[in-house]
């Protein structure tokens, strides 16, 4: 939306940036390592036995059946934070995780 107000130059980018909520997104930021550490601590792996390694409509309502218990556990953005890593394309790397 902000590129599309800059283009039609609705908006500039010094009131962009006025407009931004950077203590969230430090915040938002900081969850992110805490994820990390989690992930890194077990729980992924626990968390990766349950996912359904196949693409069919069954398993893409157990993934969601799981997200949203883990959603309702933890809170959506961590719980999307959790999943990610083994269900994109790029999960067999995970570059970004503890060995």
């Amino acid at each position: 939306m902000a590129v599309r107000a800059l283009a039609r130059r609705r908006t500039t980018p010094v009131a962009l940036l006025r407009a931004a909520n950077f203590p969230f997104g430090v915040f938002v930021l900081a969850l992110g390592f805490i994820v990390v550490g989690v992930v890194g601590s077990g729980l992924g792996d626990l968390v990766a036995g349950f996912l359904p390694a196949g693409s069919s409509f069954l398993a893409l309502l157990a993934i969601a059946a799981i997200a949203a218990v883990l959603a309702n556990l933890l809170n959506n953005l961590p719980a999307v934070l959790l999943l990610t890593p083994w269900r994109s394309p790029w999960a067999a790397r995970r570059p970004f995780l503890p060995p």
